[in-house]
């Protein structure tokens, strides 16, 4: 990890964070510019596996809850960008990663505290198949936003003829930006999980790093860090497995199932992977206990909970309802925090916080929410099937 560079005028994230750069002097105007312009983020938060070999493809596929096979390869320092997760076999979340392809097999991040676990589920999987896993010292950045100069060369993906989802188009990148990506043998993996514009900048040890950063931001690109990076995908309902994740969490949960292009991390149609048949009933017959939410935090007081923080729903604070994940400041909504609640929670329940310090509320922004679907074909399919055999005594 590099971590002796500094991007301009860098404020040091808060301990025990992993990413060198929290902001940049100004949070909010930095937010604001990556939502409607364009930034760079500071992405050294997370470390960089390589897969390779012969059968890489079909092997990495089968790991993963995401597909991963379908991922064009017909280019060097071009790729889609999918996130994927590894599941316990009853479907829990134990590991995350964001996915790009290149001619040579496949570049996975993964946030540095979860770095070695999943190189050494990777490796331990290896067994005859001709796959080499190894952890690389490549620097992740990334740029974030809409960001379009009058110029833009824009990949199109191709359409996943399995699921039958429709072509999504890759954030675009201004001629300067690509230039500099291809003159540096960057690789650029670009998606909008959740509808952000999200391009991860794969930077190789070999590449002049100060050098690099300092020609991106002379493109136009805002200079930020972790304190954007949280507070955009906290606004998008987008989860990280370091805070927002626990040992029962699920994907449906999340709202995480289904096409790659939207950000979902689980395939229900891919193929057999550990955990798939956890996600496949749920999809099919059943619900998750619990859904994430979108909270707006009192911001009458400067005291914030941490991720893990309990939260109630009675006002007495007996009864534990959910747990908060990621808390930040927004540019435009002020304090907020995702969260995982009960299912059974209405929106427009008041929550309740409390931690050593002092106490707090929260409302649940509904739009922003996950709402499980109540009514599901194969519920229906099973429900009939146990009529039909009581009518004919079976």
């Amino acid at each position: 990890m590099t971590t002796s560079y500094q991007f301009p005028h860098a404020v040091s994230a808060p301990a025990p964070a992993q990413n060198p750069t929290w902001h940049c002097r100004d949070p909010f105007t930095e937010q604001r510019a990556a939502q409607h312009n364009g930034a760079l983020v500071d992405f050294r938060h997370l470390a960089v596996l390589s897969i390779s070999g012969e059968d890489s493809p079909s092997w990495l596929h089968s790991l993963l809850s995401q597909k991963v096979l379908d991922m064009p390869a017909d280019s060097t320092t071009r790729s889609e960008l999918r996130r994927a997760h590894v599941l316990d076999a009853h479907g829990h979340i134990l590991e995350e990663c964001w996915v790009a392809r290149t001619s040579d097999g496949y570049l996975l991040a993964t946030p540095r505290s979860h770095q070695h676990s999943l190189l050494d589920y990777l490796t331990s999987m290896v067994f005859w198949s001709r796959v080499s896993v190894t952890a690389t010292d490549h620097t992740v950045a990334a740029i974030l936003g809409p960001f379009t100069a009058e110029h833009t060369t824009e990949a199109t993906d191709t359409a996943d003829t399995t699921e039958n989802f429709p072509a999504t188009p890759r954030p675009p990148l201004s001629t300067p930006v690509a230039e500099i990506i291809d003159h540096n043998h960057l690789v650029a993996a670009g998606g909008s999980p959740r509808g952000l514009p999200l391009t991860l900048l794969f930077i190789p040890p070999t590449a002049d790093l100060p050098q690099t950063i300092d020609a991106l931001l002379a493109t136009g690109l805002t200079a930020t860090g972790s304190w954007t990076w949280d507070a955009l995908r906290c606004a998008a309902g987008l989860p990280e497995i370091t805070t927002d994740v626990d040992e029962r969490s699920l994907p449906h949960e999340y709202d995480s199932v289904g096409d790659p292009a939207t950000g979902a991390a689980a395939s229900v149609t891919k193929g057999c992977y550990r955990g798939q048949e956890t996600v496949a009933k749920i999809h099919n017959v059943g619900l998750p206990p619990r859904r994430q939410v979108v909270l707006l935090l009192d911001g009458s007081s400067e005291l914030r909970p941490t991720p893990g923080t309990a939260l109630y729903a009675d006002p007495e604070q007996k009864k534990v309802t959910g747990r908060i994940g990621t808390v930040v400041d927004h540019w435009e909504y002020g304090p907020m925090a995702l969260a995982l609640v009960r299912r059974t929670v209405d929106d427009t329940t008041e929550l309740t916080w409390k931690t050593d310090e002092g106490a707090g509320s929260a409302a649940i922004v509904g739009e922003l929410s996950v709402h499980p679907v109540e009514h599901r074909a194969g519920r229906d399919a099973v429900k009939n099937f146990r009529s039909s055999a009581r009518n004919r005594n079976l």
